[in-house]
């Protein structure tokens, strides 16, 4: 399968804002019919959109067990010049102002990571060891939180 490029994943996003549910996923779940009617949908459609409906009272149960984490920061080395840097925390420190509001009126815990001594990142982006330390210190603080 090919990759699809950034153009063509917005305009299926696009699109498929504008669709109805083809499917509905209902008690039954996944079933061999469910299945079925997928690859008949399939076979005739280049996008489809499925709608869950009976796992509504689910997600109200799961979302109290669910964490928000904090987006971590990038930093300015390899290939991130300091331009990049500020371009790409400019968004995450969007995504990361709404997080926790997000996070309280859907019943699910924020946490914020704590901070990391730097270097952090092994590339500007991906974490290194002290980074994922710091990222597992905020994963477990969040299930304690969480499973008591």
């Amino acid at each position: 399968m090919d990759s699809l490029t950034n153009a063509q994943i917005r305009d299926l996003k696009s699109r498929a804002q504008r669709l109805k549910a083809t499917l509905k996923v209902g008690k039954d779940g996944l079933s061999p019919r469910f299945i079925a009617a997928l690859d008949e949908a399939l076979n005739h459609n280049e996008l489809l959109k499925v709608k869950f409906d009976d796992f509504k009272e689910e997600k109200k149960e799961l979302t109290p067990q669910l964490a928000v984490l904090e987006i971590p920061p990038v930093e300015a080395q390899g290939r991130m010049t300091v331009k990049m840097q500020d371009e790409v925390m400019r968004t995450v420190n969007a995504y990361n102002s709404i997080l926790p509001d997000l996070a309280r009126r859907n019943g699910a815990t924020f946490l914020a990571l704590p901070g990391v001594p730097k270097p952090y990142t092994i590339d500007g982006v991906h974490l290194n060891s002290d980074g994922y330390l710091a990222w597992d210190k905020a994963v477990m603080q969040a299930a304690a939180m969480i499973c008591g």
